[in-house]
């Protein structure tokens, strides 16, 4: 019987793992890793081609902590990578997200908007504003995320001064450590 318990004790072991990243070329420390409270949460952002040298790369961030680089043109890191988040910055990342109303904003990542509406004798009438701007040079930034089972996309043209898209972006870039893999290429 005590054979048999020190078998089963020695079948959990997983070796010597001493926490380091299974790819040595990762740019990112190890840290403290996300928990199980963020499961089903993954964001991934992409940054496409422009017309002149920006960086193509995309960054997934799990909730469990896990990071994944994959470096496409003008970056030093090209290929696949690995890196590890905290909890705090999922947590924080999750609260930007929801501060923006990230699932209520269309696929190009503007907000609804209100009809303007004026009454005249019993009679109303309601307009739309709005604009429309198209770019032809930029690098978009497509960020897709998956909170419990819904997933949901918005395509940035970087045409605009939208801050609160730009805010996420750097947040997620800064939560990846993408500068690291980025360089000054």
């Amino acid at each position: 019987m005590r054979a048999l318990v020190l078998v089963a004790a020695a079948g959990c072991w997983t070796g010597g793992d001493s926490g380091q990243m299974p790819d040595s070329t990762s740019a990112l420390t190890m840290r403290e890793p996300a928990t199980k409270g963020h499961d089903g949460f993954k964001l991934k952002l992409e940054r496409t081609h422009c017309m002149g040298a920006c960086p193509v790369y995309s960054v997934v961030l799990h909730g469990d902590g896990r990071v994944e680089w994959d470096g496409r043109a003008n970056v030093l890191a090209r290929g696949a990578r690995r890196g590890r988040c905290t909890e705090r910055e999922i947590s924080e990342l999750e609260r930007l997200l929801g501060d923006l109303k990230f699932f209520e904003r269309d696929e190009y990542g503007h907000l609804p908007l209100k009809p303007e509406c004026t009454t005249t004798n019993n009679t109303t009438s309601c307009t739309m504003g709005g604009s429309f701007s198209f770019c032809s040079d930029t690098s978009h930034t497509i960020i897709s995320v998956t909170r419990k089972y819904k997933t949901h996309t918005i395509d940035n043209a970087n045409c605009s001064d939208d801050d609160e898209l730009a805010r996420l972006e750097t947040m997620v870039d800064r939560i990846a450590n993408v500068q690291a893999w980025v360089g000054d290429e």
